[in-house]
């Protein structure tokens, strides 16, 4: 039955993996093959100079696309960024019947748009422009879409804090004063560049709600890690703050009501309840029990009450 249930799952896994469309196969889903019937008009833009271009009027334009630089793309390192800059509408054939339904109309040649490479970002490495059809583009803006959601989910994995909503942690101005939250939210601000140098631009933050006060209202503060006495802290200033405060922040992951605190209260219940228990409860007295030697033996002695001591 073991062998079974693991098999299913593997199955599931499988499946799952077939189901996911990698981000290349998006962008290249509307790409036609040269010298083929679908890109019969290709011809007509080997010469994309004796086209009349048109830089406004069309949603498309201005719109960033993420596609492959070269063909055949096997790899996502060979896709890169273009911004689409302008079209040129599509010519119908002069003599085909209208038609009242919903069919597509024949045409001589389908609309054409000019994507040029996002030349100023590091990671692009080549100057070709890109004559692309209307689906092409449409699938270039979804699979840029996808990437960029790749990339920022990748961002939040390392946020200081991207695991701990409902913990508590203490900010502090100085030695005197200090002040608990609770964690509610977090988010990492994304510079609106597409290049890897974006990185050096995110922000980390964290919504905090203070406890055991009347002022319940949450707010935004920016985490900054830096390295004091070679040790690694977090610092946070509140967004909007005009004082420009900055505070240690400390994280209490085993505060009462956390799940880090809950989990080890029922391992140390579990120990409480073992039928083996009975003398783990207390404290070994070495002076009743006329054992002298015990912490010349036991260097670092531990019992199931100063264990739950411990851990209040």
């Amino acid at each position: 039955q073991q062998l079974h249930h693991t098999e299913i799952q593997l199955r599931s896994l499988i499946l799952c993996s077939l189901c996911t469309t990698s981000i290349i196969s998006m962008a290249t889903c509307a790409d036609e093959r040269n010298g083929s019937l679908e890109s019969y008009d290709a011809v007509d833009f080997e010469d994309p100079e004796k086209i009349k271009w048109i830089d406004s009027g069309h949603q498309y334009i201005g719109q960033q696309i993420y596609r492959p630089t070269k063909q055949p793309a096997e790899e996502l390192r060979d896709c890169g960024w273009f911004k689409v800059k302008d079209f040129v509408d599509a010519v119908p054939i002069e003599d085909a019947e209208e038609s009242n339904t919903d069919s597509p109309k024949l045409v001589e040649r389908r609309m054409r748009f000019r994507a040029f490479p996002i030349i100023e970002e590091d990671f692009i490495d080549h100057e070709e422009v890109l004559i692309l059809t209307e689906a092409q583009v449409a699938a270039g803006i979804k699979a840029g879409k996808e990437e960029m959601e790749s990339r920022n989910k990748s961002i939040s994995f390392d946020h200081p804090l991207g695991g701990g909503i409902g913990s508590m942690v203490t900010l502090r101005a100085n030695h005197d004063t200090s002040r608990q939250y609770t964690v509610v939210g977090f988010n990492t601000a994304v510079g609106s560049s597409v290049s890897e140098k974006a990185k050096e631009v995110n922000q980390h933050q964290v919504l905090l709600l203070p406890e055991k006060t009347d002022d319940k209202e949450a707010f935004w503060a920016s985490l900054v890690s830096k390295v004091e006495d070679d040790e690694e802290i977090l610092t946070c200033e509140i967004i909007g703050d005009t004082k420009g405060t900055v505070y240690k922040l400390e994280q209490s992951d085993y505060e009462i009501e956390s799940p880090a605190y809950q989990a080890c209260e029922s391992i140390i219940n579990y120990l409480k309840r073992h039928k083996h228990a009975d003398v783990f409860l207390e404290p070994v007295d070495p002076v009743a029990l006329d054992i002298p030697t015990y912490f010349d033996i036991i260097k670092k002695p531990m019992d199931i009450t100063t264990l739950f001591e411990n851990l209040e």
